[in-house]
């Protein structure tokens, strides 16, 4: 029989002997930081070079590669099909953290909610990263147009015509929708070239159009078109003598307009595959947080003269959600919209 003393040293060594086999256990798990060490991440933007999103796109990535120690942030447009082939690439990505992806959170949502073919991603399911921003989004009239305020384009009783960027894109069927809420006479001209539809509004071949006080800032600064309504619930600080579509509906379709504002909050975001490890998704989460709280990043946003409005992964996803909880409101009128394939 073993004795009392003998004993409790073999358990003082099996001890010893377990601490030391999880000590080199541990010690060889690759951290989720260490992961990104050496390797290119790709930064999918679901629009075409030199849009807005494209310009947010690259004015970030730099910074992620910088709070990713050892990484490279390379970034790809993939614009075809309104976004949605990048989308899809993105969602079926390997979910390592290699992929991840700016967007058009409104226009994917208003895809996916008209079930537009070649759509396969779920937003739902994807990891959200953060949003850059949430610019206004602004209905503006041409100078050349008869209309000076909002009040005017209400009082105008014979059809008129509006620019679109496209049927099917989240511009076109936030107006589409406004003009059915509003009873509106207009016309949407679709099949511009590029920016060709702005130029449309400045030559005063249409009366008006709708986007981001992002991409119609300049034509306002420039005299061209007048900003007449936003697309939000509550006043643009930057526009604070421009009403909101809440304030000019009437009460039966409120619940429209703050389901097409609560689209817009849901707007340049950034997104991952599903099924990535929580702790990579956290190193991503966090490189996105502190380049949004960079001074150098916040600088070069006005350089490029775009809004700084960000919101952390937690609560993009969130905005998401909501998104999604107002979106039983417009599934009537998205209904009778024409699907048109790319």
């Amino acid at each position: 029989m073993m004795s009392r003393k003998w004993t409790y040293g073999l358990l003082i060594v099996l001890l010893f002997v377990g601490a030391a086999m999880v000590v080199s256990a541990t010690g060889q798990k690759q951290s989720a930081t260490d992961f990104f060490k050496g390797k290119t991440i790709n930064f999918v933007v679901t629009n075409d070079p030199g849009s807005g999103f494209d310009t947010y796109t690259r004015t970030l990535a730099p910074y992620i590669q910088k709070y990713i120690p050892g990484s490279t942030v390379i970034v790809t447009n993939v614009p075809d099909a309104g976004g949605i082939i990048g989308q899809n690439q993105v969602y079926k990505a390997a979910p390592n953290g290699l992929t991840i992806c700016m967007t058009s959170g409104a226009g994917m949502m208003l895809a996916q909610l008209r079930k537009l073919p070649g759509v396969q991603y779920d937003l739902a399911k994807q990891v959200w990263l953060g949003r850059v921003a949430s610019e206004t989004h602004v209905l503006v009239v041409s100078k050349n147009s008869p209309f000076k305020s909002f009040k005017d384009v209400m009082a105008y009783k014979e059809p008129f015509r509006f620019s679109g960027s496209g049927v099917g894109s989240d511009d076109y069927i936030a107006v589409a929708i406004l003009a059915d809420a509003l009873k509106l006479p207009l016309t949407q001209v679709v099949g511009y070239e590029e920016s060709g539809e702005w130029l449309a509004i400045v030559k005063g071949e249409v009366w008006g159009g709708q986007g981001s006080w992002g991409t119609v800032r300049q034509f306002v600064e420039e005299g061209d078109v007048l900003p007449v309504l936003q697309i939000t619930t509550a006043r643009d600080p930057l526009l604070p003598n421009v009403p909101t579509v809440t304030e000019v509906v009437d009460a039966g379709h409120l619940g429209i307009a703050k389901a097409i504002a609560g689209l817009f909050a849901f707007d340049r975001v950034i997104c991952a595959p599903p099924g990535i490890d929580a702790d990579r998704v956290k190193v991503l989460r966090d490189a996105v947080s502190k380049s949004f709280g960079d001074p150098g990043y916040q600088a070069d946003l006005v350089k490029v003269k775009r809004v700084h409005r960000p919101a952390s992964g937690a609560e993009t996803e969130q905005i998401m959600k909501d998104a999604f909880a107002q979106a039983d409101q417009l599934s009537e009128i998205l209904a009778t919209l024409p699907i048109v394939e790319d």
